[in-house]
């Protein structure tokens, strides 16, 4: 895509698709961060540019999701996560809109939030995400939802994902084969076992969320990840 409109010109489809693809892979997966930055904010440009400032939301949602965290605080993603679900939602695309209210979620937990505050965040989402119909964003969340759980109500075993929100056992034993899930679970695990001090448990953790990295390629979750792994 991005070969053809360098040829012929750009379109909707290019610079909806083609010019974030190829920006969130070079950032997660060439490694050229610049170069990945700026295919993302071409992207952007050329949207307003084609639609009187507006940008079409799975645009936005890609670029605030899989590229502008590489260079900008995971923060700034917010506001745009924000108005790409709600636009979204607007214009009848469920599946973009769903991704966005989940991405918004986990950056809260991430950043540290009270956890009060990320509790409640998290569950006004699932209730989103259940009349939204989607459910592997509204399972996917639901990790952290129980994670959340854990660190304000511990129980004999606060690491493990088990609980009101979210069965790890029942995850695996589903076998869907769904890495990106499997990788959450191991990874979610691991930063629990390090705030918990149970350092053997996240390296364990750690490990195997590692053979999963590659379902998550460019999102927040491999710099998160890879902080966590250098603790252990």
């Amino acid at each position: 895509a991005v070969q053809l409109s360098l040829k012929h010109g750009n379109t909707d489809q290019s610079t909806v698709m083609g010019y974030p693809t190829y920006g969130f892979l070079q950032c997660g997966v060439i490694g050229d961060i610049d170069l990945g930055y700026r295919f993302g904010q071409v992207a952007l440009d050329i949207q307003k540019h084609l639609h009187n400032g507006q940008t079409n939301p799975r645009t936005q949602y890609l670029v605030a999701n899989l590229i502008s965290h590489w260079k900008d605080h995971i923060s700034e993603s917010i506001p745009t996560l924000k108005d790409a679900g709600e636009r979204a939602l607007t214009n009848g695309e469920l599946e973009a809109a769903a991704n966005a209210v989940y991405a918004i979620s986990y950056r809260l937990f991430f950043l540290g939030r009270n956890l009060l505050d990320v509790k409640r965040n998290i569950d006004e989402s699932m209730e989103k995400l259940e009349t939204l119909g989607q459910q592997i964003p509204l399972t996917r969340l639901a990790i952290f939802q129980q994670a959340v759980d854990n660190l304000i109500h511990p129980g004999s075993d606060p690491v493990a994902l088990e609980g009101k929100y979210f069965s790890e056992k029942s995850a695996f034993s589903e076998d869907t084969g769904d890495r990106t899930t499997i990788f959450l679970v191991h990874h979610v695990k691991m930063i629990l076992a390090y705030l918990l001090q149970q350092y053997d448990i996240a390296a364990s953790c750690a490990a195997e969320a590692e053979k999963h990295l590659k379902s998550v390629v460019s999102s927040v979750f491999v710099p998160w990840f890879t902080f966590y792994d250098s603790l252990i």
